[in-house]
């Protein structure tokens, strides 16, 4: 796991993504704090190892008011292509992906509340 973070110093928390794939919930990755939002989006990028059907990506997080979408790609840096709708994080929210496929999976975080971070806990995959 680690950050995406194209439209700023390319660093987003990078030290914390691996939080976020470790089993435990009270665990998390975090985006920097923002006053205001401004980018189109910062993400949480997975490799699963090799190219995946994706069929269904689950994303738990305390953080009300996040929204996020899972895109997709064949490299650690992109591009990376959108296989979801954008929703507002809960507890536990699931994306389906209807089977695209992709070696990388982007949780991409296109919206904050203001004066707010987003924090992920856990990123789980359903993939062949």
């Amino acid at each position: 796991a680690g950050a995406f973070d194209p439209e700023g110093d390319g660093h987003e928390r990078d030290e914390e993504a691996a939080l976020a794939v470790d089993g435990n919930e009270s665990t998390f990755w975090r985006t920097e704090r923002y006053s205001r939002f401004f980018k189109t989006g910062v993400g949480l990028v997975l490799d699963a190892g090799r190219p995946v059907r994706v069929r269904q990506v689950a994303v738990d997080s305390g953080t009300p008011g996040v929204r996020a979408e899972i895109r997709l790609g064949s490299s650690r840096t992109g591009p990376f292509t959108r296989v979801s709708a954008t929703k507002t994080l809960t507890a536990r929210t699931t994306f389906p992906v209807a089977g695209k496929t992709g070696r990388y999976v982007v949780v991409w975080v296109t919206g904050l509340q203001p004066e707010s971070a987003g924090e992920v806990a856990e990123v789980r995959l359903r993939a062949t």
